[in-house]
């Protein structure tokens, strides 16, 4: 099991939203004025490669006994990890990040965030998306006929083990179904509220262009690019 430890300054600090499903990480902000914010966790399948692709940061230590840090990459530990309080990363979500990391506010007034819509569980003329484990997607590659899997797409997500697949028709595989309506994906049977245009949901996630903004029942938010999702095809069901 590798401890890590992340410290950023407290103006990038809202990155460490991405880590919301790695495990049991921790966040506290340091009482001088040296303004920053230290992360930490343990036993993370993702390992600490994966950390760092999920958050950028030159400051990225292995935590060794004594809570002595040891930069990722060096032999020798260079510090201690300094005396903050602790609080779990959704915690500390809640009451730190803005609205690009969690459900906000529009117009100071209205907060914005997905409800229950048992109208939106299948609607026709809207494009729907599958996210399902890659193990499950990855038999359905190697097993379906070529000309099942010629009409889908996917994108892998390596880091939580995960597939979004799209196309006409979807295959019956166990996962979770998105709805997309103007390159916003919202789970299946929510919706959001108030029930405010995809523009002006997008502005508020400041989405780029030629992506789609996922936006999952937890409240947690990811961006993909339009060009990232491949064919679908048993050489790239061998690959995963």
């Amino acid at each position: 099991m590798v401890a890590w430890a992340l410290c950023l300054r407290r103006s990038e600090a809202t990155v460490l939203a991405k880590l919301h499903r790695v495990g049991d990480v921790a966040v506290g902000e340091a009482d001088d004025s040296s303004g920053l914010v230290w992360a930490r966790g343990a036993g993370s399948d993702v390992g600490l490669d994966g950390i760092v692709a999920l958050v950028p940061t030159s400051r990225c230590y292995e935590l060794l006994p004594g809570e002595r840090l040891r930069p990722l990459g060096r032999l020798l530990p260079t510090g201690t990890l300094p005396k903050v309080s602790w609080v779990p990363l959704r915690q500390w979500l809640s009451i730190r990040a803005p609205s690009a990391a969690l459900p906000g506010k529009l117009s100071g007034t209205a907060t914005l965030r997905l409800v229950r819509d048992n109208s939106r569980r299948w609607c026709s003329g809207r494009e729907e998306m599958l996210l399902c484990g890659v193990d499950v997607f990855r038999e359905f590659l190697l097993r379906a006929p070529a000309h099942r899997l010629a009409r889908l797409r996917f994108v892998l997500n390596d880091v939580t083990a995960e597939v979004l697949v799209r196309g006409e028709p979807l295959p019956s595989l166990p996962g979770d179904r998105f709805v997309l309506s103007d390159s916003v994906a919202t789970p299946a049977g929510y919706a959001w509220s108030p029930a405010v245009g995809a523009s002006v949901i997008r502005s508020w996630l400041g989405a780029r262009d030629n992506t789609v903004s996922m936006w999952r029942a937890d409240g947690s938010l990811s961006e993909i690019a339009e060009d990232a999702f491949v064919v679908a095809s048993r050489p790239a069901g061998r690959e995963l």
